[in-house]
């Protein structure tokens, strides 16, 4: 199935289908929020907040209950982990043009994800595919939080090469 998040560096990113119905969106938690976010999906908000020394660990949370946990490594990897202890990562596919892939445990390629930055207007899109042989490629907030964590990402970049 074919999605498309569209947003403002920011600013809020919708997620859209392939029919262009609204399914959610990630907005940062407030102006000078580093890695907070709050995800929105259906009418229920999911808290995306900073944990640890270096804020290298993200979890996602609803009404106080962990439901996801992100982990930014080195070399521009995520490795996400729910509740239930599924594990899934997060990485490059291609380098030189910038696409994204989320892998099971298994190493099975799941979502892929194209970015396309527009410096005209500051806006950021991206492509999302995902195999239909698996769930989790129909999950909106596990997409909305890819999308946030490849945003964190070249932000984080963006910062270091100035």
């Amino acid at each position: 199935m074919r999605y498309t998040a569209k947003g403002k560096y920011g600013k809020s990113i919708e997620l859209t289908d392939d029919k262009a119905a609204l399914l959610g969106s990630v907005r940062r938690a407030s102006w000078r929020a580093i890695r907070g976010a709050i995800i929105s999906v259906g009418g229920t908000e999911y808290t995306v907040a900073p944990r640890g020394v270096f804020n290298r660990t993200v979890d996602v949370t609803k009404d106080g209950q962990q439901l996801i946990s992100c982990t930014f490594k080195p070399m521009g990897k995520v490795v996400i982990t729910t509740a239930n202890g599924t594990s899934y990562t997060l990485k490059r596919t291609n380098f030189f043009r910038g696409h994204y892939g989320l892998f099971s445990s298994q190493d099975q390629q799941i979502v892929t994800i194209v970015p396309h930055f527009k410096l005209w207007f500051f806006g950021i899109t991206y492509d999302i595919d995902t195999d239909d042989n698996y769930t989790e490629g129909r999950d909106t907030l596990l997409l909305l939080l890819l999308v946030y964590a490849i945003n964190t990402m070249q932000r984080a970049a963006a910062a270091a090469a100035t």
